[in-house]
């Protein structure tokens, strides 16, 4: 079976990462689409370089870190990878939208970790999306891609209900591979909580700080 997987940005390493390098396990000769690379990113992941495959976006360095852009163009970006003779396509995808590339009629299993939240909440909207209302358009190309394809995976039980609630779709979890230490600190003193997560905007830090 010939399989291509469609990752986001292959740029930092976090959870997204983490389920592209578990999909790599289980599927090593599969070929790998993305719309950028870092150096340090691609040394952890089980990759055979000749079995990646980048956007034009990737060797304009001007546009390293400039998301809103990137994520302007990521349909269009998608759409230049001519995607044939695969038996399966699998997405792993969030905002960088890897899950609207057209497929045809190969089957397509969209693995959503969480919709791209500057779309659709007014406080997450980013700077160039002030000046250029960009995500009334990307908005229909991702409801559109959503519902193309009936196989729809997500990594938790409350990104399952995200989606049915905005979307009206059904989907199943299967969750990321997390790696638990047979004997976890714990903080006996106090009431207290653990956060584990990278240190991003996105993630609302603050609120648990708070």
């Amino acid at each position: 079976m010939k399989i291509a997987i469609l990752h986001d940005f292959v740029s930092t390493i976090g959870g997204t990462e983490r389920v592209l390098n578990s999909l790599l396990e289980i599927f090593p000769q599969t070929d790998v689409y993305t719309l950028s690379t870092s150096e340090s990113a691609l040394k952890y992941l089980k990759l055979n370089i000749s079995n990646l495959y980048t956007s034009q976006i990737n060797k304009i360095k001007l546009l390293e870190n400039k998301n809103s852009i990137v994520q302007l163009l990521a349909p269009f970006l998608w759409s230049a990878f001519k995607l044939k003779n695969y038996d399966l396509i699998i997405s792993n995808s969030s905002f960088g939208l890897a899950n609207t590339i057209k497929t045809a009629n190969i089957p397509h299993i969209q693995y959503i970790h969480t919709y791209p939240k500057n779309l659709y909440d007014p406080s997450e909207k980013l700077a160039l999306q002030k000046f250029f209302p960009y995500h009334l358009l990307l908005r229909k190309i991702y409801e559109k891609a959503i519902h193309k394809s009936p196989y729809i995976l997500t990594n938790s039980k409350h990104m399952q209900s995200v989606l049915q609630k905005m979307f009206n779709v059904n989907s199943k979890v299967i969750y990321p591979p997390v790696i638990i230490p047979p004997n976890p600190p714990r903080n006996k003193s106090r009431n207290s909580y653990l956060y584990i997560g990278r240190l991003d905007k996105t993630k609302s830090i603050d609120l648990a700080i708070i």
